[in-house]
């Protein structure tokens, strides 16, 4: 990936120091670990782009996303699966019995 811009330089140590200081800062939204340091993004994220295979040399960088977006599976929908399931199921075996 090719970093966006407008990124904030932190002093840390190591990524595992570059990733709590993104966690802490409540408007972090992204956050990259490299030999230049930690950089740290707050808000929208402007120029982020997948690099071609043309030989250019990306970089890593961790998109912050809420609890409730990581959670998010076919959990909450399975009941209406069965739902969507049971009712035309339920209603063609009683328009055969009639």
């Amino acid at each position: 990936m090719r970093l966006p811009v407008h990124s904030k330089a932190y002093l840390a140590v190591n990524a595992s120091r570059c990733e709590l200081a993104c966690t802490e800062n409540c408007s972090c939204t992204a956050y990259a670990y490299n030999g230049s340091g930690c950089m740290i993004w707050e808000g929208a994220l402007f120029n982020l782009y997948q690099l071609s295979d043309g030989g250019e040399i990306g970089q890593d960088i961790y998109l912050r996303l809420a609890a409730a977006d990581e959670h998010r599976s076919t959990k909450g929908k399975k009941w209406k699966v069965w739902v969507a399931v049971l009712v035309p199921a339920t209603g063609l075996i009683l328009c055969l019995f009639v």
